[in-house]
């Protein structure tokens, strides 16, 4: 009975730490979605240049329909961009200054 209540015990402790809150509030940023859940917005830097259009895939979560473009940059780093315009995989595009698309 002792080793059932303590193997009991060990098992409540960690079940328990599987049930953290995760980081607290203050290191994370975002808005609280309507059932309660955490939306964590990442800001990534924006670099105007040419590129090739990698993917295209659906935004999460959109309220309007976006897509997500992964572009592979001419100088190598990867950009992924939200629109709502209509990108093939494959296009070579130009991202402006004021934050255009302009596929060549």
């Amino acid at each position: 009975m002792l080793k059932a209540a303590a193997a009991l015990s060990i098992l409540a402790a960690a079940l328990a730490g599987c049930a953290s809150r995760g980081p607290d509030a203050a290191a994370t940023s975002g808005a609280t979605a309507p059932s309660g859940a955490r939306v964590v917005t990442q800001t990534m830097p924006y670099r105007p240049g040419t590129g090739v259009v990698q993917s295209v895939s659906r935004a999460a979560d959109a309220r309007e329909p976006l897509s997500v473009l992964a572009i592979r940059m001419d100088d190598g780093r990867m950009q992924y961009i939200d629109t709502a315009s209509n990108v093939p995989a494959g296009a070579r595009v130009q991202l402006t200054a004021d934050h255009k698309i302009i596929v060549q």
